[in-house]
């Protein structure tokens, strides 16, 4: 079951640490009492799993405007992760999606993007008056070129789910967004979407 997060929620600080910890390398043990500037931050750490982690230290965790936050909780633990951010009617969705490597293995939990009443469809119900969502992906690392990929192809599937709703995703061409080159998909939810608007107000974002 998916559940609304508040950002002040302990479970979410929890979570972040974990990520960081458990499932990222080489970051300083100080790292959320300090705020590291991001060259500084992938100095020390130097390794693939740095983006990982960076989304969720303080500095960009909380620098983020998020619209909503959404995690699956496991055992009092959240195991996984999707955030939302508001631009003008379009709604970024699967922001810092994220899950816990320990629980990757757990047929229930996977998929929850875009399985039914997953990540996507949460997302979407908690906001109004948006005409379409869309996610980017920014392919740091062979597994997420390997996910856009699968995305373009429409392979990203899970027998055990209902995921039909990757049938209606979109691949949208490559756009930069906060400066980095990324892949765009977007979903249309009312008549008057426009990907060019869409790709407007995008661009706009520094």
């Amino acid at each position: 079951m998916i559940h609304l997060i508040e950002k002040s929620d302990p479970l979410l600080l929890n979570f972040r640490k974990k990520v960081i910890f458990q499932d990222c390398r080489n970051f300083p043990l100080d790292v959320f009492e300090k705020n590291y500037s991001y060259d500084e931050l992938k100095n020390i750490v130097n390794n693939e799993t740095f983006e990982d982690g960076w989304k969720f230290t303080n500095p960009k965790f909380n620098s983020t405007k998020w619209n909503h936050i959404l995690g699956q909780i496991l055992d009092n633990e959240i195991v996984t992760f999707s955030g939302s951010i508001l631009h003008q009617t379009y709604l970024k969705v699967g922001v810092f999606h994220y899950f816990i490597k320990e629980h990757r293995k757990n047929i229930s939990l996977r998929g929850s993007l875009f399985r039914k009443d997953g990540f996507i469809e949460n997302h979407i119900k908690n906001t109004r008056n948006v005409k379409g969502c869309f996610f980017t992906v920014y392919a740091h690392n062979i597994q997420l070129a390997r996910y856009i990929k699968y995305l373009k192809e429409r392979k990203y599937m899970f027998e055990s789910h209902d995921m039909s709703l990757i049938n209606n995703i979109k691949f949208g061409g490559e756009i930069n967004y906060k400066g980095v080159e990324q892949s765009l998909f977007y979903l249309p939810i009312t008549n008057d979407f426009n990907l060019e608007e869409l790709k407007y107000h995008v661009s706009c974002i520094h």
